[in-house]
């Protein structure tokens, strides 16, 4: 159950509100946002506003297990595929996505799961080339990299995975969430003998030189450095 004033309307009968004060049973808004985003795939509007009820019901970890049971990871890729120039439904998709893949939800060593994380790879790379310079979706890309990393380095590593990130840094370098973001997805797909790593991390440290936070992370992320 959540509480919440936000409202999504889909067309043809079906509408779902979630009203400030009113209890809901997650699983069944979930379910019929979801059947709505496969009705209406082609509607960019309502797979917008269904990521968006999706991300408040992603707020509660059961519902984000019921979300997985029903497949959303699937579902909401499908979105990202064919409205992937869209900037507000991929940011908020990559958020859902984002809460779906904890590691406190499911079990990352299992091989059962690998090629659904290799599909997640794929169109979260996609998203990154698409929205180069958007802030907000490579420092949300750079955080789920980070989380399949555990499981599929090397997969991600010939996905161009890392010349992503490198790019992220690079064209957001006045963002401090992106530059620590990217910097924990390289501590694990990348290897610190590497120049290209060495000389971003230096990089960022110079341009946020005031920063004691990123300092500090940066720090802790590569030890070796230091």
């Amino acid at each position: 159950n959540i509480r919440n004033g936000d409202c999504v309307n889909i067309r043809n009968g079906d509408c779902i509100n979630i009203w400030n004060g009113d209890c809901i049973n997650t699983q069944d808004v979930g379910e019929k946002v979801l059947q709505a985003m496969q009705n209406h795939l082609n509607d960019r509007i309502i797979q917008t506003r269904s990521c968006r009820v999706l991300k408040i019901l992603c707020q509660n970890v059961s519902a984000c297990v019921e979300l997985m049971d029903l497949k959303a990871e699937e579902i909401i890729l499908s979105s990202m595929a064919r409205h992937c120039h869209d900037t507000s439904l991929s940011n908020t998709a990559l958020i859902v996505l984002h809460k779906l893949l904890d590691p406190e939800l499911r079990t990352y060593t299992d091989s059962n799961h690998k090629p659904a994380y290799n599909l997640v790879g794929e169109k979260v790379l996609n998203a990154m080339r698409i929205h180069s310079r958007n802030k907000e979706i490579q420092a949300n890309s750079c955080s789920i990299l980070y989380r399949l990393a555990w499981t599929i380095c090397e997969d991600l590593r010939e996905m161009g995975a890392l010349i992503h990130i490198f790019q992220a840094m690079d064209k957001c370098i006045d963002s401090v969430v992106v530059q620590e973001e990217a910097l924990k997805a390289l501590s694990v797909l990348g290897d610190l003998r590497d120049g290209k790593i060495t000389n971003r991390v230096i990089r960022a440290l110079r341009f946020h030189s005031k920063d004691n936070e990123l300092k500090g992370f940066v720090e802790l992320l590569y030890l070796d450095l230091f």
